[in-house]
């Protein structure tokens, strides 16, 4: 039979720091595999964590270091075991009264250090924390270093919010100039699909009518995504335009619906919408027009065959209060929280089987802030979504009650 490898000798101050860890923890002795487990654990974290590390006993002799902290300090671990405290930090004087103080009061409660741990061009906080053994009597001290208000953390901290928001900008403004561009190419061929459709340059087959209809609902969809980025970007520059008049919601209302009459039929649903008495909302009645299609076509695209969606209005107060229900698939609850965000879709896999950008709640929100509505919706998966939106009721005029 082959001789057993011999088994590796540990690196001294390997050794050396678990010898001083096993005098501080205390595993059951009827369980010297699951011990070796948790002590093994230990060991890993402490190495692994990003700050320096230091255990001093009561008399604030150094006991053990991590690493980070040798590192940081510039000599082996093995050179600082035994040390007074004061040989790893010369300049901090004051410290040794703070950390008598806290052996004696033995309170399990961390405090920051006055003053600074200085290696190098960097200067670090430092945090002395008890560590209280059984019968709550006091092991030692343990000192970490803090990043958190150290000088020099804020200003990287801002240094790298300005950075990611000059990059954000900076897509902000390539997005904006690539949409400007790609306006006019759109705009000739939705104008030479509607010369064909028109029936100039002669009668189109039914194959090509097939094609035709094709390059129209696909340009019109380029076109609309293209708008939507430019309003998008309107809204962050605050200079989207709104022209309020005073308009009759139940009629603009009505005016949609008959506008998603097609797409209604070609999906098999049914559209529930009976207009009541006027309600008249100081509006722009084309960008409210907009956000009543966002929210009809969103009902449409997630409601089943046989399905229904409905529309009604409501005062309450001061207030018009338009709802879109559908009884459509819902949304998941953790989801709902999200769904005004922009790009944001419920559905994030590659294999969704509904299109969109993301776009459309994101512009219906800025939309209807702009009007000093608000806008919100409920949902529960499986049995459908219900988009309610509000708009200020117009002042009536002067002389009238």
């Amino acid at each position: 039979m082959d001789a057993a490898a011999p088994t590796p000798k540990q690196p001294q101050h390997a050794q050396r720091e678990n010898e001083n860890l096993a005098a501080h923890f205390e595993f059951p002795v009827s369980q010297p595999s699951k011990a070796r487990a948790s002590k093994n654990l230990v060991d890993r974290i402490l190495a692994a964590v990003p700050v320096g590390v230091v255990f001093l006993d009561k008399g604030l002799v150094v006991r053990w270091v991590n690493q980070q902290f040798a590192v940081l300090d510039g000599r082996s671990a093995d050179d600082l075991l035994g040390e007074d405290f004061s040989c790893l930090f010369p300049d901090t004087s004051n410290w040794r009264s703070e950390l008598t103080e806290l052996v004696q009061s033995s309170t399990p409660l961390s405090h920051r250090l006055p003053g600074q741990f200085v290696s190098g061009s960097q200067a670090w906080n430092m945090l002395a924390v008890p560590l209280i053994g059984s019968a709550n009597a006091l092991e030692g001290v343990i000192l970490a270093t803090d990043l958190a208000g150290t000088p020099g953390v804020e200003s990287l901290r801002d240094e790298a919010i300005r950075r990611l928001e000059e990059s954000n900008r900076l897509k902000r403004d390539q997005i904006s100039v690539i949409s400007h561009e790609l306006r006019t190419p759109i705009a000739l061929i939705r104008g030479h699909a509607e010369l064909l459709q028109d029936k100039v340059g002669g009668q189109l087959n039914e194959v090509g009518e097939c094609y035709l209809r094709e390059i129209l609902s696909s340009s019109n969809r380029m076109h609309q995504i293209v708008e939507d980025l430019l309003d998008i970007r309107r809204i962050e520059l605050g200079i989207l335009a709104i022209r309020k008049s005073a308009e009759d919601i139940c009629s603009l209302i009505s005016e949609v619906v008959v506008n998603f009459a097609p797409q209604f039929l070609a999906a098999f649903l049914k559209a529930g919408y009976v207009p009541g008495e006027p309600t008249i909302v100081d509006v722009d009645g084309n960008r409210i027009r907009q956000v009543l299609a966002r929210i009809i076509s969103n009902a449409i695209k997630f409601t089943p065959e046989n399905g229904k969606v409905s529309i009604s209005v409501r005062r309450v107060k001061r207030e018009a209060v338009v709802e879109v229900a559908d009884s459509g698939i819902g949304i998941p609850a953790d989801k709902i929280p999200h769904m005004f965000e922009e790009f944001y879709q419920a559905d994030q896999t590659s294999t969704r089987e509904t299109g969109g950008t993301g776009l459309g709640l994101y512009l219906c929100k800025h939309l209807v802030e702009a009007h000093g509505g608000r806008i919100g919706l409920m949902s529960e998966e499986g049995k459908g979504t219900t988009v309610w939106f509000t708009l200020p009721l117009a002042e009536p005029p002067e002389g009238r009650s």
